[in-house]
């Protein structure tokens, strides 16, 4: 049972930024069930977790900085797939010194969001990578359908 929330359990730092669809930044903490975020998503459901007994990591992606468990699901755009932050390409480094108590993640109607300019899976997308048989790849029909709305969600930013 302890096993489970150690190695699979993911969560973020109260201090991450969550951006709204009306541009205003606010702490992950702070996020309330449908509240609308930037591309459109809505927060069906928050989650908070023991911070005390799980390892917390500062994770560099793509000079963007995140501070979360290992099991953060965060989706490359060149590459088309959520990786787990421990993964390659991605610098961890463990958070010792003021290591925070609590953690907060989201659930969501898309199974993502955008947490200090990265998109990562919402807190069922980021276990269920665990249940795949191929770990954090998106398979079949939906996740073809997915991938191309991450793509064009991603490039979106670019047409603003």
């Amino acid at each position: 049972k302890h096993d489970i929330h150690k190695y699979i359990d993911s969560g973020l730092d109260c201090n991450t930024l969550i951006e709204l669809e009306d541009g205003r930044s606010i702490k992950i903490c702070d996020v309330k069930v449908n509240d609308i975020l930037k591309y459109g998503e809505r927060v069906v459901g928050t989650v908070k977790i023991n911070g005390c007994d799980i390892k917390i990591f500062k994770h560099s992606v793509n000079d963007n900085v995140i501070t979360g468990t290992a099991n953060l699901q965060i989706y490359n755009p060149h590459l088309g797939i959520f990786k787990n932050t421990l993964e390659e390409n991605i610098y961890s480094e463990e958070v010792i010194k003021n290591k925070p108590n609590v953690l907060y993640h989201l659930l969501t109607d898309t199974c993502d969001f955008t947490a200090d300019n990265l998109n990562v899976f919402d807190y069922n997308g980021a276990i269920e990578s665990f249940l795949d048989e191929d770990e954090y790849y998106i398979i079949g029909e939906w996740g073809k359908n997915y991938l191309s709305f991450m793509y064009n969600k991603w490039i979106s930013q670019f047409l603003d």
